[in-house]
């Protein structure tokens, strides 16, 4: 089990200084990925809480209550079904 693992790390880390041999030989590629992968990286959380913002305001009026749709799908009644205080829009 443990001469497994080893094998496994140890072929990870060829596969590591392969991938650098390569990006160094190829900068401008190697720019291009690392950019690419940290906008990747920011953009995610960056479009999760717009969404999550959108979404808490349109569904939940304030930031104190949770309501959920009573009635038929048509009905725009709503049920206080909790008092909540969200963290980040208590300050």
């Amino acid at each position: 089990m443990i001469l497994k693992t080893l094998e496994t790390v140890e072929c990870a880390w060829r596969d590591l200084r392969f991938a650098c041999r390569l990006l160094r030989r190829q900068p401008l590629f190697a720019a291009a990925a690392i950019v690419t992968v940290a906008l990747g990286v920011g953009a995610n959380p960056a479009v999760v809480s717009v969404l999550e913002t959108v979404i808490r305001k349109k569904c939940c009026g304030t930031s104190e209550t949770v309501r959920r749709p009573a009635g038929r799908s048509g009905s725009a009644e709503f049920l206080v079904i909790s008092r909540a205080v969200f963290p980040r829009d208590s300050a």
